[in-house]
């Protein structure tokens, strides 16, 4: 029961090319049940005695892949640099001798493992903000259209920095597939240099447009536009293949494959991408109405809302705000992550005298939509 079943699993570009690939393990049910019961026990000891670096978000409770904030920069006029790093087979070959020194420094299981494998990685660089998820790590640096002179230096000095600490940590990095993106608003991308590259082991990284960061893609504007095209276009096709086939199942299982194939994918990390544009909106809301049509067999040209009702589905424009609610519930509840509960401000600490709004949240002032 301790051995697994490993097949590639591709993760983009050419299937044939073996780097394109990653190996996924398939588990037996017994070794999940053990892995799960050590990841509790282990990742609670890390937590309560803060073992775990706050910039990594994987495996961590009340973490997860949408809580990483990017809007604040943009509202400041501030360009941010997103580079997304490349880690090659990251715990694939991990070295068994620092992982058990790693090990023994915080007092487990695979998952857990990872996190600690790479945990002292955000404190190697100087000028950025190092953000993780599992082995996914990407580095910030905002600055101002000014100062963008001396980006070129802090981005390259941290980068060597992380390599330095990769190579510690026998952690191969691989700079052609390292993402280099500059995030802001139109008018201050377009005062940046026409030359904004960057060299980094040997190689010339060149800013992309758009990028793809666990599983969302993500563009210079924050538009989003790339990503709900792509999002659409595959949630539709899943549409079209279930409603082949949908006469092999009753109402009950057909809700239950529309929802975890099209609708758990459409609405991931929906709380990064919600303020796009009205026109995004409606195309999700048509992939919805088609879903809904596939399983209550309204008709084409018959009105989409008694078949929401009767499926308990909110709009698309009310479902994003449900979910924003939800993270604003955890974020003043304390059920998020510190760098999004630090954010808010209530009138209570502001202002001393006694007031409805005592509990209320103090509003900042903002230039940009959210």
């Amino acid at each position: 029961w301790k051995e697994a079943e490993v097949i590639p699993l591709l993760k983009d570009g050419n299937h044939e090319e073996a780097s394109n690939n990653r190996p996924l393990s398939l588990l037996t049910f017994l070794s999940k049940i053990c892995e799960k019961v050590a990841l509790n026990q282990f990742g609670s000891y890390l937590m309560k005695n803060k073992k775990l670096s706050t910039h990594q978000s994987g495996n961590k409770k009340h973490h997860s892949c949408e809580t990483l904030n990017l809007l604040t920069a943009m509202d400041g006029k501030l360009v941010t640099a997103l580079i997304l790093i490349d880690l090659s087979k990251a715990f694939d070959s991990v070295n068994h001798n620092f992982l058990l020194t790693k090990l023994s420094n915080v007092g487990a299981s695979p998952s857990v493992v990872k996190c600690i494998y790479t945990n002292d990685l955000p404190s190697s660089v100087h000028h950025s903000k190092l953000e993780s998820y599992v082995d996914d790590s990407k580095i910030l640096l905002s600055f101002t259209v000014a100062n963008v002179d001396c980006l070129k230096q802090q981005l390259e000095e941290d980068l060597y920095l992380i390599a330095n600490s990769c190579s510690e940590n026998e952690l191969l990095i691989n700079p052609g597939k390292t993402k280099y993106m500059l995030i802001g608003t139109r008018q201050n991308l377009q005062q940046l240099p026409v030359d904004m590259t960057i060299n980094f082991l040997n190689e010339t990284i060149t800013p992309v447009s758009f990028a793809k960061d666990l599983g969302m893609t993500i563009d210079s504007y924050l538009t989003y536009d790339q990503h709900i095209t792509i999002l659409v276009s595959s949630c539709m096709n899943s549409l079209c293949q279930i409603s082949r086939v949908k006469k092999c199942f009753d109402k009950e299982a057909l809700t239950l494959i529309v929802s975890a194939l099209v609708m758990n994918k459409m609405f991931y990390v929906s709380t990064v991408w919600s303020n796009t544009s009205s026109t995004n909106i409606k195309k999700l809301q048509l992939v919805q109405n088609f879903a809904c049509r596939i399983i209550t067999n309204i008709g084409k040209f018959d009105h989409i809302s008694p078949g929401l009702r009767e499926l308990n589905w909110l709009p698309v424009k009310e479902q994003l705000l449900l979910r924003e609610a939800i993270m604003m519930y955890k974020c003043v509840n304390e059920l998020a992550p510190h760098y999004l509960s630090d954010l808010f401000t209530k009138r209570s600490d502001i202002h001393q005298r006694d007031a409805r709004s005592h509990d209320s949240l103090q509003i900042p002032l903002y230039k940009t939509s959210a």
